[in-house]
């Protein structure tokens, strides 16, 4: 029987670790079943391994929940999970509302596995790091592959490329990685970017730190993902106020985020110069600028642009895309945020409560006609109207209290990467694509409370 419970410890330790080399993989590969009530039923190879790992975790996560029961960090996440869970009661929406609790009840399992798993996990972090490194390099090179296969006019098919992000309206693909958007590939960078910054703080800059940051820094900005980046620019913030480097070393950093910058324009000029339509490298780089700053800065209209070729490829008309900012993007997020608000004010108890989890895309129906959309584009702003003050308040609770903990024990890159997630949330909405960030959480909360425990009760499985 000991056998036994320590080949089960062991088991789901090692499914631990390929689910956190996984988390590269959030979307891709999958098995898409279909929609349902508005819910795209789509399982990923990522979700297989997570459910495989609390599997297998089961039986010592019940053992440990009087452990877990005694820190009030996994109470407040608890309380959160309890909450979207009786909401389902008044939810609009019962198929999403069911899929939601369901997503949210695997998140506190997978917090909590981590949280079982992470002194072990310390133990072995340089063969973690060099794993979750080596699938990492595997996605930025599939990244690269889908921009390189895209101007080559490569079936979307093979490049896995949604159609909104091949290069017909910038001069260049947005690359998704394994990822559903450039966004969600956009924030699994936030957390490399922030740790090649870190080494640059801490040690002299080598060749392998610099070539990090830069190429992560680089691939961040071809994603063309504002809110993305703008989450990593305020991680990289966080952390320069937090660490307090000395002036070389600020310098360093901020010089190797101006490279990136200029490396990235480059790619992105080179690239749209070889695509086959009518878009130039010059005009790719005015339309990606104009993008990323909302329009505000427009640079001039090339005197030429590209004679049109036959080749296949669809021409994306110039009046549609022409300056490569498109302000629908902007209004339809602002539009839905102020339909969350619309409902999430209409009574006493949606203040307080919300429509139920999964019901802002039922209820906006009923509201209104001019927004239909499932999703509010801002994850704070949708908890709050389907979980009311009480559900937001005890997510950020649980988020405040984490980072409050983190900054008394001077855990600066965590605080970071966490800060970069939490602002980057409020540019999307959905749990599925997110689980990264979790795991950051978990990996957290075992810094905070793993040494404490280990000296009165071991928060590992009784044998």
């Amino acid at each position: 029987m000991k056998s036994h419970h320590y080949s089960l410890r062991h088991i789901s330790y090692t499914s631990l670790t390929v689910v956190l080399a996984l988390l590269w993989l959030s979307y891709q590969p999958l098995v898409n079943l279909g929609i349902v009530s508005g819910v795209h039923i789509d399982i990923s190879l990522l979700y297989i391994t997570v459910g495989l790992c609390i599997l297998f975790s089961l039986r010592n996560l019940w053992k440990n929940l009087p452990v877990f029961a005694r820190q009030p960090l996994w109470l407040t996440l608890f309380a959160f999970t309890l909450i979207s869970s009786f909401s389902m009661l008044w939810s609009p929406n019962s198929f999403r509302a069911l899929v939601t609790v369901a997503f949210n009840w695997v998140i506190l399992a997978f917090v909590s596995t981590i949280l079982l798993h992470h002194q072990k996990l310390k133990k072995r972090q340089e063969t973690l790091i060099k794993v979750v490194a080596a699938v990492g390099i595997l996605s930025a090179i599939w990244a690269i592959f889908q921009i390189i296969g895209d101007t080559a006019d490569l079936s979307r098919s093979l490049t896995l490329l949604p159609q909104a992000y091949t290069g017909g309206v910038f001069g260049i693909a947005r690359p998704t990685g394994f990822a559903l958007e450039p966004q969600f590939f956009g924030s699994l960078l936030i957390a490399p970017i922030c740790w090649f910054a870190w080494k640059l703080l801490t040690k002299k800059p080598n060749a392998l730190f610099v070539a990090g940051f830069l190429g992560t820094f680089s691939l961040l900005i071809l994603t063309l993902s504002r809110g993305a980046i703008i989450g990593a620019v305020v991680a990289l913030l966080v952390l320069l106020i937090l660490k307090r480097p000395n002036l070389k070393q600020s310098a360093v950093l901020f010089a190797n985020m101006g490279v990136s910058v200029l490396v990235s324009l480059g790619l992105i000029f080179t690239v749209a110069s070889f695509r086959q339509d009518a878009i130039d490298g010059q005009d790719a780089v005015r339309r990606s600028v104009s993008h990323l700053t909302l329009g505000i800065i427009n640079l001039p209209t090339p005197a030429k642009q590209k004679s049109e070729k036959t080749t296949g490829r669809a021409v994306v008309s110039e009046k549609k895309s022409d300056t490569g900012y498109v302000e629908s993007s902007t209004s339809s997020r602002l539009s839905t945020s102020q339909a969350a608000l619309k409902i999430w004010s209409q009574s006493a108890s949606t203040v307080l409560f919300g429509v139920g989890v999964g019901g802002f895309g039922a209820s906006v129906t009923e509201t209104s006609d001019d927004v239909a959309n499932s999703i509010v584009n801002n994850y704070y702003l949708e908890i709050l109207a389907e979980l009311g003050i009480v559900g937001l308040g005890t997510l950020l609770t649980f988020f405040g209290l984490l980072l409050f903990s983190l900054a008394k024990k001077k855990q600066w890159l965590l605080i970071s990467i966490i800060a970069g997630f939490l602002v980057q949330c409020c540019f999307f909405s959905g749990n599925a694509n997110i689980l990264h960030v979790w795991a950051i959480a978990g990996l957290a909360l075992g810094c905070l409370y793993s040494p404490k425990i280990s000296k009165k009760k071991p928060l590992r499985p009784a044998s």
